[in-house]
């Protein structure tokens, strides 16, 4: 079982097949990313009918997924999101916010990495 992102296209899935054979992987399942979050987490309803919000934020983007809930099965009903807002955007603000000053103006960060900073190796290790 090989997890994708909701929004992977069929040439993606079919690249990421041709991956896993080459790897030595005779069968291959995909599973969509916010299913496989959902059952995870223990997705389970004794209604005939559950909608579910799952939201994923991935190293380098931010995804949405309703997914639906019915006859025993899961499905995405629809999914969205942003490639370029993700884990490594939420360090930066963390580390931004934390360092402010004690008057509440900011501290500029002018050429600093924020995988340099201490705070971003510390959220990394949590």
């Amino acid at each position: 079982m090989i997890t994708v992102p909701a929004a992977f296209e069929l040439h993606q899935c079919d690249a990421t097949r041709k991956a896993a054979e080459l790897a030595g992987f005779v069968q291959v399942l995909f599973l969509q990313e916010p299913v496989a979050a959902a059952l995870a987490y223990g997705f389970q309803t004794d209604s005939d009918r559950t909608f579910w919000l799952v939201y994923d934020f991935g190293g380098g983007t931010f995804d949405a997924a309703v997914i639906k809930s019915e006859e025993g099965t899961v499905r995405v009903v629809n999914h969205g999101g942003d490639n370029f807002l993700g884990g490594s955007d939420i360090d930066w603000a963390l580390i931004k916010r934390d360092h402010s000053s004690p008057a509440g103006q900011r501290v500029r960060y002018e050429g600093v990495q924020p995988r340099q900073s201490p705070l971003a190796r510390r959220l990394r290790k949590a």
